[in-house]
């Protein structure tokens, strides 16, 4: 079973550029094929070639005009510019609880630098609007 955790960038940002850090916070190389532009007209996607042994596929949503993206059916969700998706394969819910969490603090460093405010979800749940921690090693 798929599982998924969002993380929301509540300040505008190249959408690109966000998924290209989103991609090596996942430990993922540049998509060999480049990323792939989907309109769906309010709001854009991009995604990488799906590669059949990536443990994680990332996405990145935006509005293609630089506004806000529309609230769509996730009422609960904080306003914002971005939201990275990352989907994994599903076993063990603490383990994959962890393991999005860890890909969630990887993409920090990269928004913090960038002064981006941000927020995260985990696989449906209540939005958390501050940053997670990076999980310890030992914890992985």
């Amino acid at each position: 079973m798929p599982v998924t955790s969002s993380v929301l960038v509540r300040d505008p940002v190249d959408a690109y550029e966000l998924a290209a850090a989103a991609a090596g916070a996942a430990g993922l190389p540049p998509p060999a094929g480049g990323w792939h532009l989907y309109d769906f007209g309010a709001v854009s996607t991009l995604q990488a070639d799906e590669e059949p042994d990536t443990a994680v596929a990332v996405s990145v949503e935006f509005a293609a005009g630089g506004d806000g993206l529309p609230r769509g059916e996730d009422k609960q969700r904080p306003e914002g510019y971005a939201l990275v998706g990352f989907v994994t394969t599903g076993s063990d819910t603490a383990a994959d609880r962890l393991h999005h969490q860890h890909l969630a603090a990887a993409l920090g460093p990269w928004l913090r630098q960038r002064t981006l405010r941000w927020c995260w979800q985990y696989d449906g749940e209540p939005w958390d609007t501050g940053p997670p921690a990076r999980p310890s090693r030992g914890a992985d």
